[in-house]
């Protein structure tokens, strides 16, 4: 398709690197629980905040709880 961004998705098992505005999957036990862009994030990168669709407020996943993450890049 031309003209179309593919998402390509990339695990990450350290959560460094990541920053507000970056979208993201989460994962448990390899099912995708959400794909959001972070929000906020603490800075020591072991919380990060996501924001809901539609005004339904905010999630909050720890590292600490065992969640993968993967992180979602646009490429044409």
């Amino acid at each position: 398709m031309e003209g179309s961004m593919t998402p390509m998705s990339f695990e990450i098992f350290d959560w460094s690197g990541l920053k507000p505005g970056d979208e993201i999957e989460v994962l448990d036990h390899g099912l995708v629980v959400a794909r959001r862009v972070i929000e906020d994030l603490t800075s020591d990168q072991s919380i990060i905040r996501l924001k809901l669709s539609y005004g339904r407020g905010e999630r909050t996943y720890r590292r600490e709880d065992g969640w993968q993450i993967r992180t979602i890049r646009r490429e044409s």
